[in-house]
C-alpha cells in the first residue's frame, strides 16, 4: 500500500496507534497469554514504534523470537504460529503487499485460539464482508471474539 504525504503519514500514526491500544486492550484480556500484532512487512517498525510509545513491552519476530508477552509479527512469518490474541493490523496491506495476498490474510487472521482484533483504516477486503452461506452475518462477525476497529484516516 502507498501512502503520500503529510496527510498519509499522519493516517499511518493513527492506524498504529489504534493498533497499539487494542493490543494493550488484548493483553488485558488474555492475562498471561501471548498476543501477536501481525501486520505488513511495511508497517512493523511503525507499529513497533507506536507500542513503544504506548509503553507495551514487545518483540518483533523473528528478530527476538516470541519471547514476549506481545510481539509484533510481520505477516510474512506468521505461518504456522499459535496465540492467545491476534491483532491484524491492515488487512488490504496484507493482501497488497504478499504474493498470495488473501491467503496470506487468512493464515493471519487464524492464528489467535481466543480472541482477534483487526484494526485498519483502509476498505477491508469484500470477501471479509461478504454474508457467510445461508445469509448469516458478515463472516468476520462469526468469528468467537472477534471484533473490528477502525483507526486512522484510510
Amino acid at each position: 500500500m502507498v501512502h503520500a504525504g503529510a496527510d498519509a503519514q499522519d493516517a499511518t500514526r493513527a492506524l498504529v496507534d489504534a493498533a497499539a491500544a487494542v493490543t494493550i486492550e488484548e493483553r488485558a484480556a488474555v492475562g498471561t497469554g501471548n498476543v501477536a500484532v501481525i501486520c505488513p512487512s511495511t508497517f512493523v517498525e511503525a507499529v513497533s514504534a507506536a507500542l513503544t510509545g504506548a509503553g507495551v513491552e514487545h518483540g518483533i519476530a523473528p528478530r527476538s523470537g516470541l519471547a514476549a508477552q506481545v510481539t509484533v509479527v510481520p505477516v510474512s512469518v506468521v505461518k504456522g504460529l499459535e496465540v492467545d490474541a491476534s491483532v491484524v493490523v491492515e488487512p488490504a496491506g496484507i493482501v497488497a503487499e504478499e504474493a498470495q495476498g488473501p491467503r496470506a490474510l487468512y493464515v493471519a487472521l487464524t492464528r489467535s485460539t481466543k480472541r482477534l482484533a483487526v484494526v485498519h483504516a483502509a476498505p477491508l477486503p469484500p470477501y471479509l464482508l461478504a454474508p457467510a452461506p445461508g445469509g448469516a452475518e458478515p463472516s468476520v462477525n462469526n468469528w468467537a471474539g472477534a471484533r473490528l476497529v477502525e483507526g486512522g484516516g484510510g
